[in-house]
């Protein structure tokens, strides 16, 4: 987990962060703010005449003015683009979290792992200490895997606008700009965010077993289960199975769609 803890204090995840501290500093990405202070005009505008209704609001020459005009602060900053961040997401943050899954199956190849969470680790001196056993080892690799498989599809397809403004966002929507085309890694992305999904349903099903399994005092346990909702634990199996076989062999679902 520390692998994960530190990857804030890496130089270029900070390098990223600043600078687009600095562009919000001087305005906002795509929002539209009828003062000066505003730093791009409506996606509204974007829309059709006849489209151009509440919710969405248009900007009369005044504001369009304003909104032009303060384009020019965008000219002092240099914000990271998306791709910037895919970058780094892909060259710096997927491989801790790969780093952090690889040592949790080092950890849940101990049937017997247990590690006790004293107050004074908490916090508080008045707290009771706490027990974190596999239980918690492989919800905490669900919620990992999970994770690594958002990650993977938010690297896996070019969204990066050439700035933040509106002109901009009509160009990423234009036939050919190569908007939601798959990056180079892609096609790989997308198949480890896949096994991700997978290995998420297994570790949640090894989670629910040896939660079912345990029969030390749960008293100090983090997460435990009483006799009555086992039932629960039973419907979570099935519906991670049916979850696994719609990932590998597709879904098809049938509705009557003319009532």
């Amino acid at each position: 987990l520390t692998e994960l803890l530190v990857f804030s204090q890496d130089a270029e995840v900070q390098a990223v962060f600043d600078a687009w501290e600095a562009f919000l500093d001087t305005g906002s990405a795509f929002v539209a703010d009828t003062s000066l202070g505003s730093s791009t005009m409506s996606l509204g505008l974007l829309l059709p005449g006849a489209l151009r209704q509440s919710p969405f609001q248009t900007l009369n020459e005044k504001e369009m003015a304003y909104s032009y005009l303060n384009l020019y602060k965008l000219v002092v900053s240099d914000p990271p683009t998306i791709g910037d961040i895919q970058v780094v997401i892909e060259s710096v943050f997927l491989p801790s979290l790969d780093y952090a899954l690889e040592r949790f199956d080092v950890v849940d190849d101990s049937s017997t792992y247990s590690f006790i969470i004293t107050p004074k680790m908490q916090g508080d001196v008045q707290e009771d200490s706490v027990e974190f056993d596999l239980t918690e080892v492989y919800v905490l690799e669900v919620a990992m895997n999970l994770l690594r498989s958002f990650c993977s599809v938010a690297v896996a397809y070019t969204v990066s606008p050439s700035a933040y403004d509106s002109a901009a966002i009509i160009d990423l929507l234009s036939q050919g700009s190569g908007f939601f085309s798959l990056r180079t890694t892609g096609a790989t992305q997308m198949a480890a965010a896949k096994q991700s999904l997978l290995d998420a349903s297994y570790s949640l099903d090894d989670a629910v077993a040896f939660l079912k399994a345990e029969t030390d005092d749960q008293s100090d346990d983090i997460i435990t289960i009483d006799p009555a909702d086992v039932a629960e634990l039973d419907s979570v199996l099935k519906y991670s199975a049916e979850f696994r076989d719609y990932l590998e062999t597709g879904l098809t679902l049938t509705e009557d769609w003319n009532g």
